[in-house]
């Protein structure tokens, strides 16, 4: 029996897939698999249905599978990549409470600013995390919610990137690593640790909302 290697990247508008031989590094099969954005929003909303991620994943992985005449008992590794800043809300039973706001999403403007004053100004935000405060990144996208959309927020109990939530729904757990970590804002880039005083200024309810940061907790 072979000994073969699985990767899936969920991108912008597709999922790729690729089934590689673990011994040679030889591509025997490999996939896209598309999905659209939301049609008709408002100005500067850019949105996806989170669950449209999962069903290219399963196309993805199927053709891959196929292309490489691959069967499920050859694959013993599974590696999963993404974009990043694409908020994507789950309810605490793994269920999408709404449609995930992407990474050129630029509707959290006004929270960007409000975070921001109440930091200080941006010299004392990069001081604070390492980062300035921009629309794609989490602290905004947690905000926006909170102010537009209290009921969807109240529901809120993890928050998820593309590839958090393929792994979810793999293993049936919640983790992310350093890098993702950096673009969520609460993180401190420097201290490689959550941001008190970004949480502070976001809501104090996020930490427990957050991927853990491979084994470390929130």
């Amino acid at each position: 029996m072979r000994s073969l290697l699985m990767g899936v990247d969920s991108g912008t508008q597709p999922t790729k897939a690729l089934v590689a031989n673990a011994k040679t590094g030889e591509a025997l099969g490999a996939s896209t698999a598309v999905y659209r954005l939301i049609p008709s929003l408002p100005s500067g909303a850019k949105e996806q249905h989170p669950w449209d991620w999962i069903i290219a994943k399963r196309k993805g992985i199927q053709a891959a599978m196929k292309a490489g005449k691959a069967r499920a008992g050859e694959v013993f590794s599974f590696g999963v990549s993404g974009q990043r800043h694409r908020f994507g809300p789950l309810d605490k039973s793994g269920g999408v409470i709404r449609p995930a706001k992407i990474w050129y999403n630029i509707c959290t403007l006004d929270e960007c600013e409000e975070i921001t004053s109440i930091l200080g100004c941006a010299k004392q935000t990069i001081a604070a995390v390492g980062n300035t405060v921009l629309p794609g990144f989490i602290a905004t996208r947690s905000l926006w919610p909170k102010k537009h959309e209290p009921k969807n927020f109240a529901r809120l109990a993890t928050v998820v990137l593309p590839h958090d939530y393929l792994i979810f729904w793999l293993k049936d757990v919640h983790l992310m690593e350093y890098g993702d970590a950096s673009g969520k804002t609460p993180f401190d880039v420097r201290q490689r640790r959550r941001s008190r005083a970004m949480l502070e200024a976001t809501d104090a309810s996020l930490p427990v909302k957050l991927p853990s940061i491979f084994g470390i907790s929130a």
